[in-house]
């Protein structure tokens, strides 16, 4: 796939995960936010995925 007649550095599973960890990391500020007001019963943050759990193509 080219981008700008580049060739696109990051695979379909890449963004795919780039994406979800993007969406991860608001949904924790949002949580810290929540927990800073004194709301209780919140659920628990996925963590640092990128290190815990990496990417690995097949």
């Amino acid at each position: 796939m080219l981008v700008e007649g580049q060739p696109f550095r990051y695979n379909i599973g890449t963004m795919l995960q780039l994406i979800i960890y993007h969406y991860w990391f608001h949904i924790g500020e949002a949580l810290a936010i929540r927990q800073m007001l004194g709301h209780s019963d919140l659920p628990e943050f996925v963590g640092d995925i990128p290190t815990q759990a990496p990417y690995r193509p097949e």
